[in-house]
């Protein structure tokens, strides 16, 4: 019973990639982070300056920013549990996400919660 129930949380959470099932709430928090995380990786943000790097600047969307979430929550769920919060993503737990969407996501209350968030989010970019 108990894997039938994490199967179908999963799953849910999984259904949060593609953009056709965002709200327009989730949508526009997504895009809100990729901006703010545009912002930070271009204006070399803690461990992201790229005075260094040959590469160009990072390019950031609403669903690389809904994909380093929702991986990560489908993560933090088989590691943390559903109630604790997601590694890389601060403020949320995977049923933060399940139960309240996208939206609600805001894991850049603060400059070490932010810095952490972009570490995760410049894995998946």
């Amino acid at each position: 019973m108990l894997q039938g129930r994490c199967a179908a949380i999963l799953t849910l959470l999984s259904l949060l990639t593609p953009q056709a099932n965002w709200s327009e709430d989730d949508h526009t928090n997504m895009e809100s982070l990729a901006d703010h995380a545009r912002e930070n990786f271009s204006g070399g943000y803690g461990p992201f300056s790229d005075t260094d790097s040959d590469e160009g600047p990072v390019e950031v969307d609403a669903k690389d920013v809904a994909n380093a979430i929702v991986h990560s929550a489908l993560d933090g769920f088989a590691e943390v549990g559903p109630y604790a919060e997601i590694p890389g993503i601060p403020y949320s737990s995977a049923m933060d996400v399940w139960f309240l969407g996208l939206a609600n996501c805001d894991p850049c209350g603060g400059s070490s919660s932010t810095q952490t968030f972009m570490e995760t989010l410049h894995q998946f970019v």
